[in-house]
């Protein structure tokens, strides 16, 4: 079955925050979508130092609801690690600072990417520094999701329950530093804190 099918990546930082990046890719099946996922790892990776790791990958199918029955995990080592060698060395950031990206197709039709796992080299305040062995890296990137991944957009009016648009992205550019609270570590617990009270 052709797609769309949604590729989601985690990533954890080593101080324990965690965050996730959605794309959306058009394939004939669910293995070619997750071959061409795969190939988002390497570009990735060269943006952040290591002290992040990504911890998983996977490929679901869309149609599927709550994406439970046909997931793909894609293939690899896990975890893999940042591979840009940042200076000076152990000038990490948060992961609440972070790039606004615009996936764009055409005029209309656009999804924001928060690209987080930075360092002091890069951004410094709200200012994009860019040095030149991490900007190379950057524009590989922005090539790739730009070739490879799709914007999602709602059907308006809106419907119940929602359905979305998937178009072949045609460009993706950077729009500003920002700040923006990642979610919490993968692998902690969810819900409501539980607390004891006595008799």
């Amino acid at each position: 079955m052709a797609g769309p099918f949604k590729a989601s990546f985690y990533l954890n930082s080593n101080d324990a925050e965690g965050w996730s990046e959605n794309f959306y890719v058009s394939e004939a099946d669910i293995n070619t979508a997750a071959t061409t996922a795969a190939g988002y790892i390497a570009p990735r990776m060269a943006l952040s130092a290591n002290n992040i790791h990504m911890v998983f990958g996977k490929v679901s199918d869309v149609t599927v609801k709550g994406d439970s029955l046909i997931v793909l995990p894609m293939s690899g080592n896990y975890p893999f690690v940042g591979t840009y060698t940042e200076s000076p060395a152990g000038c990490f950031l948060e992961a609440n600072t972070a790039l606004l990206i615009e996936l764009l197709a055409g005029a209309t039709k656009k999804n924001r990417i928060f690209l987080r796992g930075l360092t002091l080299d890069v951004v410094t305040g709200r200012e994009l520094l860019s040095p030149s062995g991490w900007a190379s890296g950057f524009a590989t990137w922005l090539t790739f999701i730009k070739t490879h991944f799709q914007v999602r957009k709602q059907v308006v009016p809106h419907t119940t329950p929602p359905t979305y648009t998937y178009t072949d992205a045609d460009n993706a550019y950077f729009q500003r530093v920002t700040a923006r609270k990642p979610g919490r570590p993968f692998g902690e617990p969810r819900g409501r804190k539980f607390s004891h009270r006595g008799a």
